[in-house]
Order: C-alpha cells, then structure tokens, then sequence
C-alpha cells in the first residue's frame, strides 16, 4: 500500500496466523483433503472420485467460490484516536493508546471467534505502520459450511457458514434496503453492533452511526 511507512512495519502486531507461512491455496487443500478422501471412499465409480486438491476442484466448477474473504477493522478515526497514537510525544501516552488499541483488537478478534465458529480466522493482524491513517485490523477468514447432502460433508460457503452461525440470509425488503441485499453485509452489522459497539462503549467512547454496505 502507498501509505504504509515501511520504518513502522516492526510495530505491527499478529493476533492470529494459521497459514504458518503456507498460502491461502496451500493452507485449503490440506484442510479440505480428509474431506475429499471421505468422498472417494464412498464412490463406487472411479469416474466420480476427485483427483484433483481442493482448489483445483473448485476452479473446474462452473462459479467457483472465494476461497477466503479480508475484513477491515477500524477503533478510533484519524482525527480522535489514531491521531492521538500517531502524534504522542510523551512515550508512557503513546504506549498506554497502542496498549488500548490491541486489547481492543485482540477482544473483538477473541468474540468473532467464539460467536461465528464456521468462519476459520486465517490470520489477524494490527496494523500501526499507516502513520497517516488510524491502526486497524485486517482479518481474514474462509467460511466453511458442513453437512452437505451432496458432494463434500464440508465445503467453502459464505452462505452456509453464516447460515449455520446464525447470520440468515436477506430475505424482506427491509433487510434488502438495510444491508444493501447481501448477507455478508448483514454479518459486518451483527459484529458491529454486538461485539464493537459494546466494546467500545465500555472505554467511555460515543458510536458513530453507519449504515453497513457491501465489502
């Protein structure tokens, strides 16, 4: 990114990374295997066995699914708290604002994690390295639904991971206009409102209002 400050890139803080160093292909087709060899082992034919790793398999469908999704995640705005950050001349304030900032973090990363299981974090990571900006979370995760009657028992599904944490699809025209027709959308609220606004609530800060959109 143009705006990261690459002499800030040390003060940059993982949270999470299950990719061990593994790319998101990688890292999916030694997930997905026991699942594709659960498969074969029920085929009769040979002709319907997946030979392929999971990846590969996908990409031979006709509308192959995102195998993982990034979300950002933002406390605090330019102008309050991460200028605050940014600008602290005193190291003791400077600290005690990155000290907040990854408690913060790291409790909505903990609350995302129990409260929506079928979506696997990849990694988490907080980013001070933007001086020009607020320090912000990317996060990223893949949605895995299970219980499949056809196909794999367990497969990338934004859809049916939500479904099964109990993010239900838009179905009324409300919900349409509210979050813009998308279910995603509806789940970024579901956060917001149940795991950063109490969060940020509690550290005696107001909430801006935001109508979600797509991401």
């Amino acid at each position: 990114s143009p705006n990261v400050n690459k002499a800030l890139m040390k003060d940059d803080v993982v949270l999470e990374d299950n990719l061990c160093g593994k790319s998101i292909e990688e890292y999916t087709n030694q997930k997905f295997q026991p699942f594709i060899d659960e498969y074969n082992l029920k085929q009769t034919r040979e002709n319907r066995k997946i030979k392929k790793p999971y990846c590969e398999y996908l990409k031979s469908q006709k509308q192959p699914p995102k195998i993982a999704y990034e979300a950002v995640m933002q406390y605090g705005e330019s102008t309050t708290l991460g200028g605050a950050y940014y600008q602290a001349t005193d190291p003791a304030e400077r600290e005690r604002l990155r000290k907040e900032l990854v408690e913060v973090y790291s409790a909505a990363l903990e609350k995302i994690k129990e409260k929506y299981p079928h979506l696997d974090i990849l990694y988490a990571t907080i980013h001070f390295d933007e001086d020009q900006g607020t320090p912000h979370m990317h996060l990223c995760y893949q949605p895995v639904g299970d219980g499949f009657k056809k196909g794999l028992s367990h497969q990338v599904s934004l859809s049916k991971a939500l479904s099964l944490d109990g993010i239900e699809r838009v179905t009324s025209r409300s919900e349409a206009v509210l979050y813009h027709g998308y279910q995603q959308a509806k789940w970024y609220y579901a956060v917001r409102h149940d795991i950063i606004e109490p969060l940020v609530k509690a550290r005696g800060y107001t909430i801006k209002k935001e109508v979600p959109g797509r991401k």
